[in-house]
């Protein structure tokens, strides 16, 4: 008989990035720690990964999704110190159709572009 030749070796997944030092994988019935860091620090990392995702035009991990609307749950940002930071997530996740931002934050720091009005009709030419 023929014989078949050997199957390839499995080829290793791809690490998912880890941008707030956490680790994404989920235990079962259990959720990651959110980092001992100041949750500024935690939403400038955040703000880097999601330009990150934009520029390598991928999708964010739904693990660092969840983790950072945990942090913005139990430690709400400070829109007067972090009114940057705050800026760079709301438009990159409005990109992403994401929101961890209380939508009153996202609105103030970067409200919803509103599309340009329609040009005015040209006035006729003098005869």
């Amino acid at each position: 008989p023929a014989q078949q030749p050997p199957a390839p070796p499995p080829s290793a997944p791809a690490a998912a990035p880890i941008p707030l030092k956490a680790s994404n994988k989920r235990v079962r019935g259990k959720t990651p720690q959110i980092p001992d860091k100041p949750p500024d620090e935690l939403r400038r990392q955040y703000a880097e990964y999601l330009s990150t995702c934009m520029r390598q035009m991928r999708e964010p991990v739904t693990e660092v999704v969840d983790l950072i609307q945990r942090v913005n749950d139990e430690n709400p940002p400070d829109q007067a110190s972090e009114s940057e930071t705050l800026r760079t997530i709301a438009i990159a996740e409005r990109k992403f159709n994401l929101s961890t931002l209380p939508h009153a934050i996202a609105d103030a720091v970067a409200p919803a572009y509103a599309p340009a009005p329609p040009a005015a009709a040209a006035a006729p030419a003098p005869a």
